[in-house]
């Protein structure tokens, strides 16, 4: 993961995109800031272990922020997706303290050969920030697997014509309480970039066990839509210039997790 390129951005984003108005009017959203590393086929091997060390250092360093909390999945063209939750707008403004202080405590030296390490073995890199959007999502009242059977990954890539957003969501959240009517028991996450490339753009996330588990599912979900359900389906793709999927697998493997703070132990009791 190329965490070099993050840096001096936050600080930027955030004052391009903290809301002006009181915090106490604004509804409570859930964003991912989300990095993106284009990979040389042949340099999966390098990357992957460039990738690993650097998590081994996060974990040696006992980095604690939530900047540093990343969950890690790898489409089958050889890109790798770092996802780390942010509450809000404002927490952008420290990622850039956190990774630079985090580069000093694990020791300058060991920081600079793990990014030199990675930079050869990509083509490229991007970064956006999306919402979810539950409102219009669909999560199952009794979800067909549980989060962590969902190692096999498809993501719907919508890139929604100008002017057409208010339409397409109105037409997702259509999607979904009709998916709600029918108890469909697979569900699906809704994103909405709001800072990257090729906006209006949005994410429709799923998940499966594999692809045939997945293609299995979603033949039986769009036979139980019927047309009606494949009619609101064909309406939001139109309102589309183009559609892209991705598909791929979780990788926890070159994940991070920022470690639980550690219960406070009870005093011992003073005997009288």
């Amino acid at each position: 993961m190329n965490v070099r390129r993050w840096f001096g951005a936050s600080a930027l984003l955030a004052a391009f995109l903290i809301p002006v108005a009181p915090a106490a009017q604004q509804p409570k959203r859930e964003f991912l800031l989300v990095y993106e590393d284009h990979v040389k086929p042949s340099m999966v091997s390098p990357y992957e272990a460039s990738t690993k060390e650097l998590i081994k250092a996060l974990a040696d360093a006992k980095a604690a922020s939530s900047s540093f909390e990343m969950m890690t999945l790898m489409y089958d063209d050889f890109t790798y997706i770092y996802l780390t939750p942010l509450k809000n707008y404002s927490a952008l403004e420290g990622v850039d303290g956190d990774w630079e202080a985090i580069g000093e405590k694990v020791g300058k030296e060991r920081w600079k050969q793990i990014m030199a390490s990675a930079a050869p073995t990509m083509d490229g890199y991007s970064q956006m920030i999306a919402e979810h959007l539950p409102a219009i999502s669909y999560l199952p009242a009794a979800p067909r697997l549980k989060p962590s059977e969902m190692t096999f990954v498809v993501d719907d890539y919508l890139y929604v014509l100008p002017g057409k957003q208010e339409e397409f969501k109105a037409l997702c959240k259509q999607i979904a309480e009709l998916a709600r009517s029918k108890g469909l028991t697979n569900g699906w996450d809704l994103y909405q970039v709001v800072f990257g490339e090729n906006m209006p753009s949005y994410v429709v996330g799923m998940g499966a066990k594999d692809a045939s588990d997945f293609a299995a599912w979603d033949q039986k979900d769009m036979a139980a839509f019927g047309e009606e359900g494949k009619a609101l389906i064909a309406k939001a793709v139109g309102l589309c210039r183009k559609t892209e999927r991705r598909t791929g697998w979780m990788r926890p493997d070159l994940s991070y997790h920022i470690p639980a703070p550690e219960a406070s132990k009870p005093e011992p009791s003073k005997k009288k």
